[in-house]
């Protein structure tokens, strides 16, 4: 069901108008059986790998994490939807991170790194060209690493 605020002149065919005390807004008939569901891909792959070595300086976990995902469509509304700009064709994303835990598991901590490829590509936005005319995009983080260290009581 799509809403459209209504103007004063006539009721499109087949598009119920109803009061919203304020305003009115005529009901019309949406078809949308055709689209993708959003943000849910068509296809996903993920690969990862965890080694757990011990030694006298603790638990060392490295790890790696590869996913690939097809043709993703981050619209909103058929407009959106139909027009295209929010269907990302595929995504990549390499993660690495090498985990430690102290022999007494007092201390744990890890080096990260993140979309360690530096990939380009969008993952959400605001697709509200029905009701707006507009839209945005999110972008995905570029490359990042870190550091974490914690210390249990």
């Amino acid at each position: 069901m799509q809403l459209t605020l209504a103007s004063a002149g006539e009721v499109p065919a087949g598009c119920p108008r109803s009061s919203l005390v304020v305003i009115s807004v005529d009901e019309c008939p949406n078809d949308r059986s055709d689209e993708n569901l959003p943000r849910l891909p068509q296809k996903t792959y993920m690969l990862a790998v965890q080694y757990d070595w011990e030694s006298g300086f603790g638990l060392f976990q490295p790890r790696l994490q590869a996913s690939l995902k097809f043709d993703i469509d981050y619209c909103f509304d058929s407009a959106s939807c139909r027009a295209g700009l929010w269907l990302a064709d595929e995504q990549f994303e390499l993660c690495g991170r090498i985990g430690w835990v102290s022999p007494e598991s007092k201390w744990t901590g890890g080096l990260y790194g993140t979309n360690l490829t530096d990939e380009d590509y969008f993952i959400g936005g605001t697709a509200l060209v029905e009701s707006s005319g507009i839209g945005g995009f999110v972008p995905v983080a570029p490359r990042m690493y870190g550091l974490e260290l914690q210390y249990n009581f």
